[in-house]
């Protein structure tokens, strides 16, 4: 993925590619960012628990198709919020001079 857990060489730019898909400038518009689309994917994650648990318990092929799917796209945003901690990181670490 991006060079960003190290550190290093790479870092600056990696941020900075961050920042433009963001479509923000700076370490701090970048952070306020990212805290929103983590927010968001909290969200995510809170309502798709939500529905795994009103249809979990069907045993036609179609709920347990549609439970292994809302599953799948639980674990999907719950490492899309692990990954945006991780970037957030690297902001905190670069913005520290670290």
């Amino acid at each position: 993925m991006w060079g960003i857990y190290g550190g290093g060489a790479g870092l600056r730019t990696d941020l900075d590619a961050w920042a433009d898909a963001l479509g923000v400038r700076g370490d701090d518009a970048a952070l306020g960012a990212l805290r929103r689309v983590s927010s968001d994917l909290n969200e995510v994650t809170m309502r798709l628990d939500l529905v795994y648990a009103s249809i979990g318990g069907g045993s036609s092929i179609y709920s347990l198709t549609i439970a292994e799917n809302v599953r799948s796209s639980r674990s999907a945003a719950s490492a899309a919020l692990t990954e945006v901690g991780l970037v957030v990181a690297a902001f905190k670490r670069h913005e520290r001079g670290a």
